[in-house]
């Protein structure tokens, strides 16, 4: 008798090798260890959470076989609050979209104003749309385009134009922290700021980004699988001295979002939150390194990069502009020529730039532990295949040796630092950045 074989399994096969032959530099894409992927794989995942009785509509009934569960959620949110300096955490949002309808209904009113970053300024593309159907009249934070940054005198003046019920710094797209002090000095202190930190969540754990809570921010929110490597997840951590904000979250959270928090992402959280504890720090420094190191090299090579203000990149996005000289001006096109080549980027309407260009993320070839050479070298064929120097097929086996190599996930409990960068780590990333560039 003839073995049946799933049309899924073979789907995920071919992806698997696939995978496996190719570089991921997808911002907003990382590598979850081996334990949190077991925790997704757990009983868990067929089980559901109940809030308690004072956190839950008395419409919603109790079940059963709580007791883990509740106890996974406490202390995944304990974590949360730690790391981030917060007052109280809720790890039930299931996505950052998810999230984002979660603060804007949940805290602006009806008819209420919202005060968020503009999409030229790499302002996220739902915020807009979430507001209109929601009624709630939207405000754009004042840039300075040339500078890349807020402009904190026009911001002033908007914030004496009339009152906001939130200021929401929603970027996407980030080339520079905010400046979150002198925003909570120009803003009433009752008007909370929220950061959605989607994109920097573990540079932000590891020290590396800024801390949006020590400066003034009433909340952090957003997703959680990006520079912070854990499931596909939506988190909200608020500030000690919130404590209304954080109420108003918790109801809005269930039953208006999340019934189920999908327990099994919780526990894949919580394990991607104690991998952070442990080993962030020096994480999130060579995340930030890593980047330098290609947008130099990229730029070495004659590609243009969009650095901050100071010339600097300070995260783990770095974006470019496709070369006018190259085989094509599309984004769409220069990534499938990248792909083609075994590299992974997503193509963007640039900030504060006319035109498209691309994003490339450095967090999971970081978790991988991927050499300065070995990153050197993937700038350098990304830039080839850009200008058209060389064609995708000549140079994807030497990316797929590259990515052969780099399977194993480090800054974890089991392996903190790579082993073979342990020398060059052990001197200090920022040192060994300097010297080589």
């Amino acid at each position: 008798m003839g073995e049946n074989i799933s049309v899924i399994d073979q789907i995920m096969s071919r992806h698997s090798e696939r995978c496996a032959e190719s570089v991921n530099l997808v911002a907003s894409e990382n590598r979850m260890s081996g334990a949190a992927l077991a925790a997704l794989g757990s009983d868990f995942a067929h089980r559901y959470a109940i809030p308690l009785r004072e956190h839950r509509p008395r419409e919603i009934w109790d079940y059963p076989n709580q007791t883990a569960a509740r106890e996974l959620e406490n202390v995944v949110q304990e974590q949360a609050c730690s790391l981030f300096g917060g007052g109280f955490a809720n790890i039930r949002p299931l996505s950052g979209n998810n999230v984002a309808g979660i603060i804007l209904s949940g805290v602006v009113p009806a008819g209420g104003r919202a005060v968020t970053v503009p999409g030229w300024a790499g302002g996220h593309f739902a915020t807009p749309a979430l507001c209109t159907r929601l009624g709630i009249e939207r405000f754009d934070l004042p840039y300075d385009c040339t500078e890349r940054c807020l402009d904190l005198d026009a911001t002033a003046r908007l914030a004496c134009d009339f009152r906001a019920d939130i200021v929401y710094l929603d970027a996407s797209m980030l080339l520079e922290p905010y400046p979150v002090s002198e925003l909570r000095n120009l803003f009433p202190e009752d008007v909370p700021i929220v950061y959605d930190a989607s994109h920097v969540f573990g540079l932000i754990a590891g020290g590396e980004f800024q801390d949006p809570i020590a400066e003034g921010a009433a909340a952090i929110v957003g997703s959680t699988h990006k520079s912070m490597f854990g499931p596909q997840k939506g988190i909200v951590v608020t500030a000690p001295g919130w404590p209304r904000l954080a109420k108003r979250i918790d109801e809005t959270v269930t039953p208006l979002f999340a019934s189920n928090p999908h327990v099994h992402h919780i526990a894949a959280l919580g394990i991607a939150l104690e991998e952070l504890a442990f080993a962030g720090t020096d994480y999130a420094e060579a995340v930030v390194a890593n980047a330098q190191r290609f947008a130099r090299t990229l730029e070495s090579e004659g590609i243009e990069v969009l650095f901050g203000p100071g010339g600097r990149v300070c995260c783990h996005q770095v974006f470019v502009r496709l070369p006018t000289e190259g085989v094509t001006s599309d984004a769409e096109q220069a990534m499938l020529n990248l792909e083609n080549a075994g590299i992974h980027v997503n193509g963007v309407n640039l900030p504060f730039r006319a035109g498209q260009g691309l994003r490339i993320g450095i967090s999971e070839i970081t978790r991988l532990g991927f050499t300065s050479d070995e990153i050197r070298h993937l700038a350098e064929t990304v830039a080839t295949v850009l200008t058209g120097s060389a064609e995708a097929r000549d140079v994807r086996e030497s990316v797929a040796e590259i990515a052969r190599r780099r399977r194993e996930v480090y800054y974890t409990l089991q392996c903190h630092i790579p082993p073979h960068l342990a020398k060059d780590l052990s001197g200090g990333i920022r040192s060994q950045l300097t010297t080589s560039n």
